[in-house]
């Protein structure tokens, strides 16, 4: 097994600099070109498997890739299951057939992941975890994604004190805990940052739905406002959730941000617009390009043999209106 120590640290606090871009081959770097963090890497092609590549994260992180890897001539190859398991196996077969020996894995579902990763490294590809723990993997980079939950909480918690005080306001919370434990942690955090600023028992949920689309998190909004024609704000553990339910809030006659309010998670550039004219109360933002960028340098050291520390924490942050801008206009 080869050794995954040493220090990589994740910094994820600088603003992110380049356009959403899809994916493109590399092509070859003139060597007069190639960074220093090129050398003694033969790679020529990184798989990567997201969990799906709609919305905001993971087609940023695919940018970040692309930003490192092909200044080294590294061309970065997509394969997007959208959310189903057996497309994402059998999509990083093909990806490692078709010549990657690096992959990045975003598990739609972490235990029919983890014999193909298992596989993997026995064949010598590097297998890199990102927002989900994979034990074969060589490294990965993961959320506290109860933390991520409770900056949530906490804000949606701020947001009802201020215009719904005096009241036992009615939540809802659009989850996925269909993704496994990360996003079970996500779901509990969310609860317990409200907790945390109303006081346990001073807020009421009236519904918990999975709904991590913008199609469900339309149409399951819509079915929560019929059945809670008072609610007072919904928590989306996604971006593409909570498009759909500020678009659903909007068809029902209600004024998003006034009558409903919204918190969310994700750096979808219609959320941020949202989040600056008030629709929405906040997001959480992971800076996704810098993120792939730092995951293509953990490559990179891999593949010239330096030792990279396996498990690694990407850090988040609460988007309100005050900082919004500053992000939508670094993402283009």
């Amino acid at each position: 097994m080869r050794s995954r120590r040493s220090s990589f640290v994740v910094a994820a606090a600088a603003a992110l600099l380049l356009a959403l871009t899809g994916c493109q081959g590399a092509g070859s770097a003139p060597a007069a070109d190639r960074p220093a963090e090129c050398d003694g890497v033969s790679l020529t092609r990184v798989g990567y498997s997201p969990y799906t590549n709609s919305g905001g994260y993971f087609p940023f992180v695919e940018q970040g890739l692309n930003t490192v890897l092909e200044k080294c001539g590294i061309e970065v190859v997509t394969s997007d299951p959208d959310g189903e398991s057996g497309k994402q196996v059998s999509g990083i077969e093909n990806l490692v057939s078709a010549g990657a020996k690096a992959v990045i894995v975003c598990p739609t579902d972490p235990k029919a992941i983890s014999p193909v990763a298992s596989r993997l490294t026995d064949q010598d590809v590097l297998v890199i975890g990102l927002a989900t723990d994979i034990p074969e993997a060589d490294v990965t980079f993961n959320l506290d994604d109860h933390a991520f939950g409770e900056l949530e909480g906490q804000s949606a918690g701020d947001w009802l004190a201020a215009n719904r005080d005096g009241e036992t306001p009615k939540v809802a919370i659009l989850h996925q805990d269909s993704g496994g434990e990360p996003l079970i942690a996500r779901h509990e955090g969310a609860v317990a940052g409200l907790d945390a600023v109303l006081g346990e028992g001073n807020w009421e949920l009236v519904s918990e739905v999975e709904a991590y689309q913008e199609d469900t998190g339309n149409t399951q909004t819509s079915t929560i406002l019929q059945a809670h024609p008072d609610l007072d704000l919904i928590i989306g553990l996604n971006d593409a959730s909570a498009l759909g339910a500020v678009s659903a809030i909007k068809a029902s006659g209600r004024t998003p941000g006034e009558d409903v309010g919204i918190v969310t998670g994700g750096e979808d550039a219609r959320i941020l617009q949202y989040v600056i004219d008030g629709q929405v109360a906040s997001t959480v933002g992971l800076f996704p390009v810098k993120q792939g960028e730092i995951i293509a340098k953990a490559i990179l050291e891999l593949a010239s043999g330096a030792e990279v520390e396996r498990e690694q924490i990407v850090p988040a942050e609460l988007v309100t209106s005050e900082n919004a801008q500053e992000i939508l206009d670094s993402v283009g």
